[in-house]
Parts: structure tokens; C-alpha cells; sequence
């Protein structure tokens, strides 16, 4: 059997079929509905949707032949593909392009073969609607042109398959996308801009509100990151990170950013923000007992509770929301100025605990750049 002829645009006609992603999908009732319909209308035992590959014949839907797929280069349906005008055959015996096949000499022995095209909207054959009989068969002019419209109704099924696959897989990117994007912004900020967009707005509002600010960094961290590279570097600070992230979360703050070995946590309830240290800080102190003394790091904390202004930073090519006050600044010279292993709460934090705990010792502190004193308590 002779190959057909390459069609002159296989390249462009062979990235429309891989774009369609019907290749190897899963049968379809639809489309065997349709082949079936096909069949009644020719008066054929044998109807099938097959799209030409680079090197085989698939099949979609067949009826009267169970075929997956074949090679090219015995196909049938590989001539149509070159052909505008439906290819009809009613005698393959004396066709010189099938008189040899396989499928004519010997099993199924076919005698007729009646091939549509399916073009896609630009104009591309990628694949037929055809139909085969054991016996020599023609379609009249009225079955031809009722077979011409299955094989568009064929053709759109494909092609609108095509866009519900496009858009399921876009669904689940996008699922994807803000699943992980969550995890690299304020969960405040991820609901702030969801709420703008609902509002076809774009730009998030700034706004007042009080807030518990904790500010914790390491001790130790510089000297770590001179004696590791910087991989053993990022794997030990995240050890330390994963019980400071679990235990913010879990007393309901969320984390405004990372610095280096710094982190800023937002609570709305002081009581929760004290809770979180207290965790962090025992935590933290069972994790050191466990590594070898140039992997130990300690964490000091520093709480203090008033109105913050969450706003957007930045321009055009780069933002960030973020909290701005002097409540931020307290909390971090409050940090700074506190112990290692220790925690200092402000006394506008420590005031408002529905919870009094004990504290070892009061404070008043002279944190750098503020003018004026801050009270501050050391937990325990």
C-alpha cells in the first residue's frame, strides 16, 4: 500500500492536534453516539473518528470495529486528510492506494470507504469522520451531505472539549497559584485585595485599627551564618521558623514579614500575642537541647499593643502592605532591648491581658530614638 503524500503544512497541522488534547483521552458516549448516527445515515457497518498523528492513526470512537490505533502508514484516513472533497471508495480492490492494505486483503476484507475531513477552525485537516463496509457501498449525494454535517458536529465537539480541558487545567492552576501565593503574603493583605477586586477596585485602603505587635530575631544568628553555607543556613533558620510560624498561627496572629532572622507578627489580642512567645520561647529552648552548640540559636521578644495604620508601600512596579506606627517601633526596641530566651511586654500590652501572668521584674526602658520611657514587664 503506498504512503499517502505529507501534508505541506504538517508542522503547523500537527501542533493544532496537540493543542486540542484529544489524543489518548478516555472514550466518550457522545462520540460514539455519533459514529453510531454515522453508520445508520451511510448504511455502513463500520464508522469511526480517527485524528492522524505524526506517526499513527488514533482513534476516538468506532463503531462495528474495535481499533485503538494504527500505524500512518497503512491508514486509510491519511489520504482523506489531503483531500478538500469527501474521499469516497466504493470498490478498495481496484483503488491503487488501498487495493494492497492489509485490512482489504485479508481481515475485515473491506470493499467500501467513505472519508470526511475534520478541519479545526483554521483550516486544519487533523483527523476524519469515515465509514467502511465489507461490501461495496456508495453514499448518495443527500447521506454525503448529512455525513459532511456530523463530521462539523464531530469537529466543534472536539474543539469545544478542547476549551472546557483548557479551562479546567486553568481552574486548577489558578487554585494552585493562589494557594501557594497565600503563603507568601499577610493573610490580611491576601483578604484585602480579594475584597478590592470583588469591588472592581485596585487599589487596597489603607486603615487604622489596634493591633498587638511581637517582634522576635535571633541570638547567634550571625555567628551560625559565618560557620555554614548558606543552604545549612536557610535549613537551620527554618527549623526555628517552622515552630515560630506554627505557633503564631495557631494563637490566631499571622506574620506581617520575615527579616533575615527577624520576624513581625500581628495579633489582634494581646493575650494571644503573649501566648505565642511563651510557646516559641519553650519550644524554641527543647528544639537547642537536641542540636550541637553551633546550630543553637535563641530568640528575644518584644509585645506592645496600640493603633498600627495597615497601608500599601511602594509604587507602581512594586508593593507591599504593611504596618506603620509607633506601636511597630516600640515593639521592635522593645525587642531589642530584651534578654535572650526572655520576653518583654509592654505595660499597654501587659494592661489589657484578660489573663495577669507573673512576671519576674518592671522596666522602665529608654529605648534608642523614642523620647520618652517605656514601661515594660520580663516573663518569665
Amino acid at each position: 500500500m503506498p504512503e499517502a503524500r505529507m501534508p505541506a503544512n504538517e508542522a503547523a497541522r500537527l501542533e493544532a492536534l496537540k493543542k486540542l488534547r484529544i489524543l489518548d483521552t478516555t472514550r466518550a458516549v457522545r462520540y460514539d453516539m455519533l459514529t453510531e448516527v454515522a453508520a445508520s445515515i451511510g448504511g455502513m457497518d463500520i464508522a469511526m473518528i480517527n485524528l492522524i498523528d505524526s506517526h499513527r492513526q488514533w482513534t476516538k470512537s468506532s463503531k462495528g470495529l474495535q481499533v485503538t490505533e494504527v500505524p500512518r502508514s497503512i491508514s486509510f484516513c491519511t489520504h482523506t486528510i489531503n483531500e478538500e472533497a469527501p474521499v469516497v471508495v466504493d470498490d478498495l480492490t481496484t483503488d491503487p492506494r488501498f487495493q494492497d492494505s492489509q485490512f482489504v486483503i485479508g481481515d475485515p476484507n473491506l470493499r467500501s470507504y467513505t472519508g470526511i475531513q475534520l478541519k479545526t477552525q483554521e483550516g486544519f485537516a487533523i483527523g476524519t469522520l469515515c465509514l467502511l463496509d465489507s461490501n461495496n457501498k456508495k453514499p448518495d449525494a443527500e447521506q454525503l451531505k448529512q455525513l459532511s454535517r456530523l463530521a462539523a458536529c464531530a469537529m466543534d465537539m472536539i474543539e469545544r472539549d478542547a476549551v472546557a480541558a483548557e479551562l479546567a487545567n486553568s481552574a486548577k492552576k489558578s487554585i494552585l497559584f493562589e494557594s501557594v501565593l497565600k503563603t507568601y503574603m499577610p493573610l490580611s493583605t491576601w483578604a484585602n485585595v480579594e475584597e478590592s477586586v470583588a469591588k472592581g477596585e485596585w487599589v487596597v485602603q489603607d486603615e487604622e485599627l489596634p493591633l498587638a505587635v511581637l517582634m522576635t530575631d535571633a541570638r547567634g544568628f550571625t555567628r551560625f551564618s559565618e560557620a555554614h553555607t548558606p543552604e545549612q543556613v536557610v535549613a537551620g533558620i527554618n527549623r526555628y521558623y517552622d515552630i515560630i510560624v506554627t505557633a503564631i498561627f495557631e494563637n490566631d496572629g499571622e506574620i506581617n514579614k520575615f527579616v533575615g532572622d527577624a520576624v513581625l507578627a500581628l495579633f489582634t489580642d494581646p493575650d494571644a500575642a503573649v501566648r505565642a512567645a511563651l510557646r516559641i520561647q519553650k519550644e524554641v529552648s527543647a528544639l537547642s537541647q537536641e542540636l550541637p552548640d553551633d546550630e543553637r540559636l535563641t530568640f528575644r521578644f518584644g509585645i506592645h499593643y496600640g493603633d498600627v495604620i495597615r497601608c500599601t508601600v511602594g509604587n507602581y512596579l512594586r508593593k507591599e502592605q504593611t504596618v506603620i506606627g509607633d506601636v511597630v517601633n516600640t515593639a521592635s526596641r522593645l525587642e531589642k532591648a530584651c534578654p535572650p530566651g526572655k520576653v518583654f511586654v509592654s505595660s499597654d500590652a501587659y494592661d489589657r491581658l484578660m489573663h495577669k501572668l507573673p512576671f519576674s521584674q518592671r522596666y522602665r526602658l529608654n529605648p534608642k530614638g523614642k523620647t520618652q520611657t517605656v514601661r515594660a514587664y520580663m516573663l518569665p
